[in-house]
């Protein structure tokens, strides 16, 4: 019963969304997808929003969940390795995005955000002592705070 009240309320947004978002010309967007490394697999997912504060400024704000944030030497390193190492991450930013002119069908932009991210270990692969290493790893779980910036074209 609890699943099918989630499922409504998650078409019930998603259909709404689009009629939110025209009403004040703000912009919604989700994003996923799926990063392969050799043999592991990484989930990627979030949204953002920009909402016009006038013709050539808006305010973005962005979330999500990385799955696999590791560096890929580290990684290739932990692939020779019993054990099997994890580290997420959790984030959220917002900022302000300036678009060029309205007088020519593709706009440049530039944006700025600042945010925190909160990171996340898991190990697996010790047996039966796992749950005492995932609880001491917790200790080294931190929120980052996190800075970005972009350009592009709309």
């Amino acid at each position: 019963m609890r699943g099918m009240l989630k499922v409504t309320a998650f078409a019930v947004a998603v259909v709404a969304m689009p009629g939110v978002a025209r009403a004040q010309n703000a912009q919604v967007q989700g994003f996923g997808g799926v990063t392969m490394r050799g043999i592991s697999a990484s989930e990627t997912f979030g949204g953002n929003i920009a909402v016009p504060l006038g013709g050539h400024v808006q305010i973005v704000a962005e979330g999500g969940r990385m799955g696999d944030i590791m560096s890929p030497t580290l990684a290739s390193l932990l692939d020779f390795a019993p054990v099997d190492v994890r580290l997420s991450a959790y984030y959220g930013q917002a900022g302000v995005r300036l678009i060029g002119s309205s007088e020519h069908v593709v706009r440049p932009y530039v944006e700025a955000s600042a945010g925190f991210a909160r990171l996340r270990t898991g190990v697996s692969g010790f047996g039966a002592t796992d749950p005492f290493v995932n609880a001491g790893l917790g200790f080294l779980d931190a929120t980052r705070p996190m800075l970005g910036t972009g350009a592009g074209l709309l």
